[in-house]
């Protein structure tokens, strides 16, 4: 199904193939749940207490970046506790368990409960077809940054620019529009004190999560925006076939330097950065092309020439000395991926 990367992420014509990985990934997940539960013990606990939650909100429990990964890699990955603590907040959610003082927050990250009422979270307020986490205690990679939840002014505002990006990417595919929903679990929002630049990303081992930091900064356009969230997209539904056929590379500890940012990159991203970049090489071209009055031109110019100039570089000439530990498929699509660049 690789074959076909080449020409989903040209944004035209998708076709069926994201839908099919992502179909194939949550069915993965609802069968590795039941042969966790089936080993007993606090599973089996929680796959009981599971029973009590509608059927859409269990599948979307599961679906937690937080929780999927370890489901999909079984115990000791799973983390039990907070993903107890998250199908109470279900529970209470549903009138069918009592609120508890001490905040219980779902699995996305998006609603917290407690004997008060609601105490947080952004899902009342907002129609985005992606849940959003402005506050919740969970893990934010990388580990040990100094992320603070946005004030609530700021909050707003973001909402706002995540609402006008995703209509604005509709606009300009409405396949693509359709994989950033399917793919993105939740949307992570958060500021680094004293920072003054906007930056994003993505985590291997939470699949669906995309991180917005200082999202809410004045020079950060539509057009930045835009960038961001079909980049991580991009990840994510990678990462969704991934888990089913396995990494795209093998080993760690050699540093390949991105053509993009000039960084270095362990073998495994650096193969997921030449297929994102090719996406957002063809997102930019439909945007200049499109006549969207949303767009600032400057901006679009920018990310397009930068996307397209790391291709002159022949990235992927430089996994020849690792193909052994590639995965055939993946190097055959970016391959073609290349040529159709610099034809």
């Amino acid at each position: 199904m690789l074959a076909d990367l080449p020409r989903i992420l040209e944004w035209r014509d998708v076709g069926s193939t994201p839908q099919t990985w992502r179909s194939d990934f949550l069915g993965r997940l609802e069968s590795g749940f039941r042969e966790l539960c089936d080993g007993g013990g606090e599973p089996a606990e929680l796959a009981r207490q599971l029973d009590a939650v509608p059927e859409e909100r269990r599948a979307r429990l599961l679906r937690s970046p937080w929780l999927s990964y370890g489901i999909l890699r079984r115990r000791p990955w799973l983390d039990i506790e907070l993903a107890a603590r998250a199908v109470r907040a279900e529970l209470v959610r549903a009138g069918v368990a009592p609120a508890t003082a001490e905040p219980l927050w779902t699995a996305h990250g998006d609603e917290c409960f407690t004997a008060a009422g609601a105490a947080g979270g952004s899902r009342a307020g907002t129609d985005l077809p992606i849940a959003l986490d402005e506050a919740s205690p969970f893990p934010v990679p990388p580990p040990g940054a100094p992320l603070e939840p946005l004030a609530t002014e700021d909050r707003v505002l973001v909402r706002r620019r995540i609402a006008e990006t995703l209509e604005a990417i509709r606009a300009i595919s409405a396949g693509l529009h359709d994989i950033v929903a399917r793919f993105d679990e939740v949307i992570v929002v958060r500021r680094g004190p004293g920072e003054s630049r906007f930056r994003c990303g993505s985590h291997d081992r939470l699949v669906g999560i995309v991180i917005l930091r200082n999202p809410h900064l004045p020079h950060v356009s539509l057009a930045f925006m835009a960038d961001a969230v079909v980049h991580e997209s991009t990840h994510n539904m990678l990462r969704n076939h991934e888990a089913l056929h396995g990494e795209f590379a093998k080993g760690s500890g050699d540093a390949i330097e991105s053509p993009w940012s000039g960084n270095p990159l362990s073998l495994q991203s650096y193969v997921h950065a030449c297929a994102v970049w090719y996406g957002l090489v063809h997102f930019w071209e439909l945007v200049a092309t499109s006549g969207h009055p949303s767009w600032m031109r400057a901006d679009v110019e920018t990310a397009r020439r930068r996307a397209a100039g790391g291709f002159l570089a022949r990235p992927v000439s430089r996994l020849d000395p690792f193909l052994a530990r590639v995965r055939p498929e993946i190097v055959s699509a970016l391959r073609e991926m290349e040529a159709r660049i610099l034809s």
